[in-house]
């Protein structure tokens, strides 16, 4: 099998080619993704001016129907939307206010692709073309620390395609011209605190850096440095640049050094007066030597000294003796090229080293005959897979980049999952799994709580940051930490009094221990309620308990769609007593979602027309021993409640009145009557939180009030302010500490300008509230009505006067989904069942939110 030439040669070449393949064929229907509103006029310039991409781009970031012709991309980013169309965001742009936002939440990599990474001590450097690194800007060059991510000062202007340490000071290689702002030509150092420029530096690009004790040596396509001839590999001395004997005739991509001989592979075949090269060659600091016959059908991308051999790795083929090809690795043994088992199936651009062991990155499928995609490892007699490996939602996935420190192995690339967790084109390899490098969780968070310094947070994930979590954990202010083992299902509730944290979802397990449906951590064990709560209702059974309130005295309320609470009749809110388990009265004809408690008051919220066998429209209140309602209630469902001392009540969901006064999905109960809050919000509230005069609104919205506020706002009891610019999905749960941080979990992986990331979980600095940022009011989004949903969801958008297509993707971008929505019509039911539990993405046109299937 012949591998072609086309990759990573210039590593990022092919990615660009790729993409730029796949834009043009999606430019060609960007009419039919873009929806069927008016066609876009011409753009500005001539057909031959490039002008700027904003202009062909609809404020989702995707392309304008009839938009054609050049466009400058200058200050954007390409992202993947999870249908696999290209959308463009802004590339280091923070939204004012977004400061507030915490760093470290973000993806597990970088927003672009890496290319290269090194160990010193116990960090991580990687480089590549990016602008942010686990939300953090960091232009092309980053530090991870186990932890977090930082920016090396203002980093460089172009990509980063080589690393390496001599000494304490990291050289780095590539396309960029400037480091730290200053003049560096494709080469430039950082000692930990300012970048400085190599000489006159090379004068096109570096592929490869290796140090000796005396020399750092640079490969690449460069010819000069300066008036110097620099023949595509040449050596530093500290002062001054060199060509290292004469030179090679073609592109120089790897370099490996050990003692005094520096390892050279590449596109060449001659080396100085040497011809006998093919892609391979030795210098010894005096002279050229070959390294066999070389290889042969493609070049060599990746060197890596192990012990007294180097391993060789490319897109080559090579032939034994008896006509056998072995493709794309060999190992030389100082006298011989030598196969490893049959080779990779595609072309090896990354090699790391641990002991015995030798790990192989690339783009391929197979490892021998082993499965192994992009990334294996071979012990010296064969191999074996990471996990299920490295995966993209669209085109080729590549592993670049390659390191080791201590057990754990580290991978970067362009690749959006490793197994089956979500990363951003990092991951790490440890203890036989793969995690994100991130401080995120890997799936959404459906309850947050606060406990002095700590905060507790449940929902569907099973990491947070790096640390094994199922679907609850505790964040410290600086790490996470598991509860336990956790719990066996998913979790939606989480409340705290005193030393005791209780959690409630959908599960019969905590920490081992048998719990139907609730559970109570003491901060070393986990007990169950009694017998629990327990449903025989198909309304949900997948969250059984959806609210959970506890009081001053000690007791418990929670609020499902059960009907038991251990041996007693409680139709869907009951009360722990710390010894047994109470109904309220008869409780209520149909679900309860939200719950608040003040003193020896419960405001209750969810579906449901009566409680205790009393009228009340979805909202009301128990007094410790009856039941009333607040008024006429609301026109549609309650999901969020929050009350004050003074009586005051607010109630946000899905509903466009409480009281019989026009309220737009939120309101106001001040103990006699409903009214709005301002001019409300654009879709539905689905979490409150009342912190002194501050009420904060998390949920499905774009706009609060007018201002564009989106996932998240505050009201400030006249009017609606944003926190920066928000989340870019749902605000599912909110509290607040003693150190006035807003804590937001939900389903979310950014701000909502996606300048920032947050992986689930975000952390908004209250003490400094930002003044409304000016923004453009976007258009009515798509709304799912209900969301969270399980059989059957319905769509609403305003009509227009064609046939429109919706469909449903999954978490790995897959079409699920399908369905049309008539001419003139402003909804339509989607069918949800035979879906499995997760997030989901609905798309209609150029209008897109997130759908949680339960």
């Amino acid at each position: 099998m012949h591998h072609s030439t086309l990759l990573p040669f210039h590593r990022r070449h092919l990615i660009i080619a790729i993409n730029f393949l796949w834009l043009c064929l999606l430019a060609g229907t960007a009419s039919a993704w873009a929806g069927s509103g008016p066609a876009a006029g011409p753009m500005p310039g001539g057909p031959n001016a490039p002008v700027a991409l904003a202009q062909a781009l609809n404020p989702d970031g995707t392309l304008r129907a009839g938009a054609s012709g050049s466009f400058d991309a200058a200050g954007f980013r390409l992202r993947t939307a999870p249908d696999g169309k290209p959308v463009f965001r802004p590339a280091g742009v923070q939204g004012a206010g977004d400061e507030k936002w915490q760093q470290g939440f973000g993806a597990s990599g970088t927003n672009g692709t890496i290319m290269a990474m090194v160990v010193q001590g116990a960090d991580i450097y990687v480089g590549g073309t990016f602008t942010t690194a686990g939300g953090v800007d960091a232009r092309n060059v980053a530090r991870w620390d186990g932890t977090s991510w930082h920016p090396l000062g203002a980093g460089v202007n172009d990509d980063v395609r080589a690393l390496v340490f001599w000494g304490t000071d990291l050289y780095v290689g590539g396309d960029f011209t400037q480091a730290g702002g200053q003049p560096a030509s494709r080469v430039a150092k950082w000692n930990g605190t300012a970048w400085s420029a190599l000489g006159q530096g090379l004068n096109d690009a570096v592929y490869a850096l290796a140090a000796t004790g005396t020399n750092l040596y640079a490969g690449g396509s460069f010819t000069q440095s300066g008036n110097t001839a620099a023949g595509r590999l040449a050596e530093w001395n500290g002062t001054t640049w060199a060509t290292v004997g004469g030179g090679v005739d073609n592109t120089v991509y790897a370099l490996a050094a050990a003692g005094s001989n520096v390892y050279v592979g590449g596109a060449f075949t001659q080396v100085g007066n040497f011809s006998g090269a093919n892609k391979l060659a030795i210098w010894t600091g005096n002279g050229w030597t070959n390294m066999g016959p070389g290889v042969q059908g493609g070049d060599v991308y990746a060197l890596a000294v192990a012990g007294p051999d180097v391993y060789v790795g490319g897109s080559f083929y090579w032939n034994t003796s008896l006509g056998r090809p072995y493709h794309c690795i060999l190992r030389w043994n100082g006298n011989f090229l030598l196969n490893l088992d049959e080779g990779t199936s595609g072309p090896v651009c990354a090699l790391a080293v641990a002991g015995s062991n030798i790990y192989v990155g690339g783009i391929f499928t197979t490892a021998g005959t082993l499965a192994a995609r992009n990334v294996a490892c071979w012990n010296g007699t064969r191999w074996t897979a990471l996990g299920t490996s490295m995966f993209g939602s669209t085109g080729t996935t590549f592993v670049l980049a390659l390191a080791t420190l201590n057990a754990d192995v580290y991978a970067g690339g362009d690749f959006n999952r490793a197994g089956d967790l979500a990363v951003d084109g990092a991951a790490r390899w440890s203890s036989g799994a793969w995690n994100a490098m991130s401080l995120g969780t890997d799936n959404f968070i459906s309850a947050v709580a606060v406990s002095g310094s700590d905060v507790y947070v449940g929902g569907i994930f099973t990491r947070a940051g790096s640390v094994p979590a199922n679907k609850v954990a505790r964040w410290d202010g600086t790490a996470w930490h598991s509860l336990g083992t956790g719990i066996n299902g998913g979790v939606r509730a989480i409340a705290v009094a005193g030393s005791a944290v209780y959690v409630a979802g959908s599960f019969t397990s905590a920490g081992g221990v048998p719990a139907n449906n609730i559970a109570r951590w003491d901060g070393t064990t986990w007990s169950a309620l009694g017998a629990g709560l327990t449903s025989s209702l198909a309304y949900n059974p997948n969250y059984v308990v959806i609210a959970l309130a506890t009081t001053n005295t000690g007791e418990v309320y929670a609020g499902g769609s059960f009907d038991a609470a251990g041996s007693v009749a409680a139709p869907s809110i009951a009360r722990w007593d710390g010894q047994a388990w109470h109904g309220l009265s008869t409780g209520t004809n149909g679900v309860v979602v939200a719950l608040a408690a003040v003193g020896s008051t419960l405001y209750v919220g969810g579906i449901f027309q009566s409680v205790g066998g009393i009228g009340a429209s979805n909202v009301a209140r128990w007094d410790g021993s009856n039941w009333s309602p607040l008024g006429q209630g609301t026109s549609g469902p309650v999901y969020a409640v929050a009350a004050s001392a003074a009586g005051e009540v607010y109630a946000g969901g899905y509903f466009q009145q409480a009281g019989g006064v026009a309220t737009s999905y939120i309101a106001r109960w001040n103990g006699t009557a409903w009214g709005p809050l301002g001019a409300g919000l654009t879709n539905e509230a689905d979490a409150l939180l009342l912190v002194g005069n501050s009420l904060y609104a998390g949920g499905t919205f774009y706009v609060a009030g007018g201002v564009a506020s989106q996932g998240v706002a505050r009201w400030n009891g006249t009017a609606w302010t944003a926190l920066g610019t928000g989340v870019n999905g749902l605000g599912r749960s909110m509290a607040v500490g003693a150190n006035n941080r807003l804590y937001v979990g939900g389903i979310f992986e950014s701000t909502g300008d996606y300048s920032r990331g947050m992986n689930f979980f975000g952390i908004y600095d209250t003490s400094l509230l930002s003044a409304t940022r000016a923004a453009t009011v976007p258009t009515a989004p798509l709304q799912l009505v209900p969301n969270p949903a399980t059989a059957t969801v319905t769509l609403h958008l305003p009509a227009e006067p064609q046939v429109r297509l919706v469909q449903v993707f999954n978490a790995l971008g897959q079409l699920v989904r399908s369905a049309s929505l008539p001419a003139h019509a402003p909804q339509l039911a989607l069918e949800l069942r035979g879906l499995p539990t997760g997030v989901y993405t609905v798309r209609c046109g150029s209008a897109t939110t997130h759908l949680v299937v339960e």
